[in-house]
């Protein structure tokens, strides 16, 4: 079974009608890849008036195994580029986490990954992409702790500091 992943048109939300009521876009599919995909997310460059969104991906067809995918949309909802590809390690990785940097304009994405898991450890990645989507250098491990599962990833940046905070749920203390 093929899953599609739909996104509201993101130009049209939170719009207010003559009638007082929000206007919604219509939906459309954003995942071009077969398989499943799931969690996405998203965030937005204002300055470009434009959305990184990111999912995990099965389209690879790995047994059990899940990558991160991405692609810019404009404020309309409009493709700008096709998908990226954001992570494609051995094992898994899910749980995207998405932020833009206003100051130096470029999104990071974040993700729990299981590529150097023993058991069922997890350990949180990210990846730098220029506000056009192109990739920012590689990816770089976040957190990692032998015996403790770094999950959930979340973040936002901060422009005062100039820089991102990024937290992750983890079982250190039972």
């Amino acid at each position: 079974m093929r899953w599609l992943l739909p996104v509201v048109a993101l130009g049209m939300l939170g719009v207010a009608t003559a009638r007082g009521a929000d206007h919604i876009g219509t939906d459309f599919p954003v995942a071009a890849g077969g398989g499943a995909q799931g969690l996405p997310a998203v965030a937005h460059d204002p300055g470009g008036d434009r959305f990184f969104l990111a999912w995990y991906d099965s389209r690879n067809g790995r047994a059990a195994a899940l990558d991160i995918y991405g692609r810019v949309v404009d404020g309309s909802g409009r493709p700008v580029t096709g998908d990226i590809p954001i992570a494609r390690a051995r094992r898994s990785q899910s749980n995207p986490a998405v932020a833009f940097d206003t100051v130096n304009r470029r999104f990071l994405v974040l993700w729990a990954d299981w590529r150097d898991a023993t058991n069922v450890d997890s350990d949180i990645y990210g990846r730098l992409f220029n506000a056009d989507g192109t990739p920012q250098g590689e990816e770089f491990r976040i957190a990692a702790r032998r015996g403790v599962s770094q999950k959930t990833p979340n973040l936002a940046f901060d422009p005062v500091r100039r820089r991102f905070l990024v937290l992750w749920m983890d079982r250190r203390h039972g």
